[in-house]
């Protein structure tokens, strides 16, 4: 049975990119398939937040724009959210707060484990089974609001990516929430109920790359796991994807995984709602340096718990703290900043509004 919800306004968007760049800058698993075959209506039905002690962004002129056009990637420890310039060459961070729902005290979550962004540059935050969509920035914190159980997907399930399908994907006339785990599997959620909904998974790992990289015979054949994350972009109504994924010789478990993640291209029109398609559309490689960055352990370029998509590259934020530019074309990368020395624990996630300019890989 489709279920109609109505979609929510800008109005009622918690917090938006230019909410963000106004503020200072300081450096620093398997669900119910959908009977019949039948689409499942996800739109967003979320009730306007109170706005009291809400970063307000400056109303432009026309209602349906934003005042800026500037992409900003979002990028997050367990705890502590912050905000990047994209054209920025150094990729700086620039600090927003922590988020209120996260640590022992808080009683939500223990850490949060992915952001996701739509259009509008609303943002969502991910925990492992919770999503929280009223998130707002009051102050110095991030005000998670409300949590919502994510259910279906069975209790020892955890999701560590997410991002949002653009309008038009899966059926659907808005905007859909997709989260995935480390099983490789990718849900759809309803943002009313947290219900989850299988669309598709990642496949598994082939003997080599496009490059000529081989991968270890013991994790030839085996599903990739999501190392990882997800980015997808609406690219002017052709919808593109991409993910981070690693190769391991009994998954779902993360021992005796490869040091380097590979990165995959995904096609969206494959997502279907209560199937579990192969949706990886091409592997595009594992991820290495780029001979004009020099040699660098495989290490660098794994565990890219975050990852963000802008033109043509992907920009990986590591468990390592390392802030990676990868070609989207070629897997081949720079490591552009060290953020050790600010971060406790490195990047958790990131995320990128749907709308940023992306150029397709060739």
């Amino acid at each position: 049975m489709r279920r109609s919800f109505p979609v929510l306004s800008s109005v009622a968007v918690s917090l938006s990119l230019a909410a963000l760049a106004a503020m200072p800058a300081c450096s620093a698993s398997s669900a119910d398939a959908v009977p019949d075959g039948g689409a499942r209506n996800l739109d967003a039905s979320v009730p306007p937040p109170d706005d009291a002690g809400v970063v307000v962004p400056p109303t432009p002129e026309d209602a349906g724009q934003l005042p800026s056009e500037k992409t900003y990637f979002y990028a997050h420890t367990d705890t502590t959210l912050y905000k990047i310039d994209a054209d920025d060459p150094q990729l700086a961070l620039q600090l927003i707060g922590d988020f209120d729902c996260v640590g022992r005290d808080a009683g939500l979550v223990t850490s949060m484990t992915d952001i996701a962004v739509d259009k509008t540059g609303r943002i969502v935050a991910v925990g492992k089974d919770t999503i929280f969509l009223d998130v707002r920035v009051v102050g110095s914190r991030v005000v998670c609001g409300p949590g919502v159980p994510l259910t279906g997907a069975g209790s020892t399930v955890a999701f560590y990516g997410a991002t949002f399908a653009p309008a038009g994907v899966l059926g659907q006339t808005s905007e859909t929430l997709i989260v995935a785990n480390s099983d490789g599997e990718l849900y759809a959620v309803d943002l009313q109920t947290g219900a989850l909904t299988i669309v598709g998974t990642f496949g598994t790992v082939p003997s080599r790359d496009p490059n000529g990289q081989t991968y270890p015979s013991a994790n030839v054949g085996k599903a990739w796991e999501l190392s990882g994350d997800l980015a997808f972009l609406d690219n002017n109504g052709s919808p593109v994807g991409f993910g981070t994924v690693r190769d391991c010789p009994n998954p779902p478990s993360s021992s005796n995984c490869s040091s380097s993640d590979s990165l995959i291209e995904i096609d969206l029109s494959k997502l279907a709602f209560g199937q579990r398609t192969v949706i990886t559309k091409r592997l595009l490689g594992r991820i290495t340096a780029n001979a004009n960055c020099g040699s660098l352990p495989a290490a660098s370029f794994g565990r890219m718990f975050g990852i963000t998509a802008y033109k043509g590259e992907i920009f990986g934020f590591s468990r390592g703290s390392l802030i990676t530019r990868i070609s989207n074309t070629t897997a081949k990368a720079c490591v552009v900043a060290d953020q050790t020395s600010v971060l406790s624990g490195g990047f958790a996630g990131a995320g990128v509004t749907t709308a940023a300019p992306v150029d397709p890989p060739r």
